[in-house]
């Protein structure tokens, strides 16, 4: 999750992808995953601060909703016209249903 706006560049190195967001002032802020992960950005792409960069981080967020609240949780990405892009469904993992 980016923890500023800005405007997005990606890199493959030969271990990692890097995610490296450039903020208004200039700064630039470097996000490290491993290369077999998908990113759910681009190349020259604005982003506000807390957008996901990928797709771990949603599902990670979307598995602390479904522990919270005990169900099933379903997210589905569409584009600007509405077609689906990518569908997300977590279940509660068993210790957090018996807390």
């Amino acid at each position: 999750m980016s923890q500023e706006s800005g405007i997005v560049a990606t890199e493959d190195t030969e271990k990692n992808r890097v995610v490296t967001v450039t903020d208004d002032g200039g700064e630039e802020h470097a996000y490290l995953f491993p290369r077999r992960t998908r990113l759910l950005v681009e190349n020259g792409q604005k982003i506000e601060k807390g957008a996901q960069l990928n797709e771990t981080d949603t599902r990670r967020v979307l598995q602390h909703l479904a522990d919270l609240w005990s169900y099933d949780v379903a997210l589905t990405e569409v584009d600007g016209a509405d077609k689906v892009l990518k569908e997300y469904v977590v279940s509660p993992r068993a210790a957090a249903v018996a807390a």
